[in-house]
């Protein structure tokens, strides 16, 4: 994931790791290991699905993708409380379309809203959201 880059004019911290990096960091403020499960967990698909098309660097699916590395890993993080590995697996699958609600369909957007771990995912939206900038000093990778 360090040497895995990203289009700059979405994520200036340059890669897939130190936007999760960030993006866990921003979890942690909520205190709930659910949101910082869903922040090691959200873009790790992205090395399964990065691809070039029309000369720019995309991820389609790596949500998708990410599920596999839930069920493969999660293993390595039983001394962290989950209450339901579900909710990070919807939220996981889900953050994307968090960045386009607004543009959706209705009844596609009214399935999300209503869906009973919704608030999981605004949350985690925010923090995914935040996790995209310069790295703070002495975070940069090498």
């Amino acid at each position: 994931m360090k040497a895995t880059e990203q289009p700059v004019e979405y994520h200036p911290e340059k890669t897939v790791w130190n936007h999760m990096w960030l993006v866990e960091k921003q979890a942690e403020k909520y205190h709930d290991p659910i949101l910082e499960m869903c922040a090691v967990f959200h873009d790790l698909g992205k090395i399964d699905v990065m691809r070039e098309q029309n000369g720019k660097t995309v991820f389609y699916g790596h949500e998708i993708a990410s599920l596999r590395y839930i069920e493969e890993y999660k293993k390595l993080f039983n001394d962290v409380k989950i209450e339901n590995w579900d909710i990070v697996k919807w939220v996981v699958l889900n953050h994307m379309k968090a960045h386009v609600l607004d543009e959706m369909r209705p009844f596609k957007r009214e399935k999300i809203v209503t869906h009973p771990w919704y608030e999981y995912l605004v949350r985690f939206n925010e923090c995914d959201n935040k996790g995209r900038g310069e790295m703070p000093n002495g975070y940069e990778q090498e």
